[in-house]
């Protein structure tokens, strides 16, 4: 689930009730649905790497992080589709229906909301022949025949789209019942892919026709099909233009990433993904600084008057879980709020270790364990554990994972995020940062299953003498 935040310049260094204030900036606990009204702005998503606030009292820095523009791809687009507008403007040249898609990739988690502006130097001129939607590269977006017609999204399995007629097309078929737009008009789209689900509102209207359709609760959602990633899609058609727009001026839904940019007086940087190594690699680069752990580097930005979204972790927000028993098999134990764990281990192989191995290796604010009984494992077979209730982000950490001449491929059972690691490669990419596998030789790390869980399970694929493991979650009561 994405997460975001809105920011306000707030030199006057008084605390605005219901926010945090860092140095000159106010920070919000969420967006806000009336985006740059009273100088507030909507930050990134936090979700996609670790954020830094930088108060520029010019008011003349882009807003969100720049990599969140959406830019037109001239590689993907139709021969009579004409860009401008530094590749944010398309145009129909001449009277085919083609389609240019944009350069961002929406996959994994992603919650993204783009707002688009259609003019027409004909209005009444090719009514229901102009797109707004989604589809993969491989969508057919030039046409077919002679001359190529129908290279809109939603005329094939691979893409999806709205037509200015009110219709949802889905393989060259519309559903009728979502919003008419028009020239001058601005349609948002709103796209929750690991949900399968989007909306369509024009000029700020009901999402879908329908006044209890919500993105942020996904209610009134329409159904999109499970592909692994896909792109937003622009068919202007006869006499239209289509301009991506970088300010939402509706507004965005509290919890989705708005693709486009603005100025604003909060400038924004982000790590390159959501890892202690990547925020503490921004700080040294960005302020010219030495640091080795995320709660250093935090601390300087906090003294300097920068905000930022790193949680310092610690042993009040990764929970751990003291395990009680252990057999070669099967092991239990009990964490935070009485919530127990079940494993097994189809392999066997299983023993006690007084704390993790090597636990020093883990920066301390991970609060690995350092003693008390933990899983030893030397054994290659399937993990299976089973929480007594549904967890938040459910962790795994991992020591002494293979060895220098021995490399140790460990398959998880769902896509995880890589939290910190050492001598560990990470494989099977899903999205911009998750991953279903990692291979250690001598590998540290842990990874977090994102989201909440009642279980997780992993195949141990090589045995070995030994590494350790413990299981835990996020903190449930934050």
């Amino acid at each position: 689930m994405a997460t975001s935040r809105a920011f306000k310049y707030n030199p006057s260094g008084t605390t605005i009730t219901g926010t945090q204030q860092v140095g000159s900036v106010s920070i919000a606990s969420s967006n806000v649905d009336d985006f740059g009204n009273g100088g507030w702005w909507n930050g990134p998503d936090e979700d996609l790497g670790y954020v830094i606030c930088l108060p520029v009292p010019l008011d003349n820095q882009d807003t969100p992080v720049p990599g969140d523009d959406l830019i037109l791809d001239i590689n993907y687009k139709a021969t009579d589709i004409a860009l401008s507008n530094n590749n944010q403007t398309a145009t129909q040249v001449f009277s085919y229906i083609q389609s240019v898609l944009g350069q961002t990739v929406i996959s994994g988690n992603d919650k993204v909301m783009f707002s688009v502006k259609f003019t027409s130097t004909n209005p009444s001129v090719g009514v229901g022949s102009r797109f707004i939607g989604i589809g993969r590269a491989s969508m057919n977006y030039q046409g077919v025949g002679s001359p190529p017609f129908n290279g809109y999204p939603g005329n094939d399995m691979e893409s999806r789209g709205f037509s200015d007629d009110g219709q949802l097309y889905s393989n060259g078929s519309g559903t009728t019942g979502y919003p008419l737009w028009g020239s001058g008009d601005i349609i948002d789209i709103a796209v929750s892919h690991a949900d399968h689900l989007w909306w369509i509102r024009v000029n700020g209207g009901n999402w879908n026709n329908n006044a209890s359709a919500n993105p942020k609760t996904l209610s009134g959602g329409s159904s999109l099909p499970g592909l692994s990633e896909f792109r937003p899609v622009l068919c202007p058609s006869i006499h239209g233009k289509m301009e991506v727009l970088n300010t939402p001026k509706y507004g965005y839904p509290d919890g989705f990433n708005f693709l486009g940019h603005t100025t604003a007086s909060v400038k924004f940087v982000r790590s390159s993904t959501l890892t202690q190594e990547s925020f503490v690699n921004l700080v040294n680069s960005r302020f010219n600084q030495n640091y080795t752990t995320g709660n250093n580097a935090n601390s300087f930005l906090t003294t300097n008057g920068y905000w930022s979204s790193w949680t310092g972790f610690g042993s009040s927000g990764f929970q751990w879980m003291t395990i009680n028993s252990i057999t070669s098999n099967n092991a239990s134990g009990i964490g935070q709020n009485s919530i127990t764990i079940s494993i097994t281990q189809s392999g066997g192989g299983l023993a006690t270790e007084n704390g993790m191995y090597s636990a020093s290796t883990f920066p301390q604010e991970y609060g690995v364990p350092v003693t008390g009984n933990q899983i030893q494992n030397n054994s290659r077979g399937t993990f299976s554990a089973v929480f007594s209730q549904p967890v938040f982000n459910p962790l795994i950490a991992f020591a002494s994972v293979g060895n220098g001449s021995l490399s140790v491929p460990v398959i998880v059972s769902a896509p995880f995020t890589p939290i910190w690691s050492q001598s560990t490669t990470y494989q099977n990419p899903v999205g911009t940062q998750s991953y279903t596998q990692f291979t250690g030789t001598e590998g540290f790390n842990i990874i977090r299953i994102d989201g909440t869980a009642s279980s997780v399970s992993f195949n141990y694929t090589v045995s070995e003498s030994y590494s350790t493991i413990c299981f835990g979650f996020v903190n449930q009561n934050a």
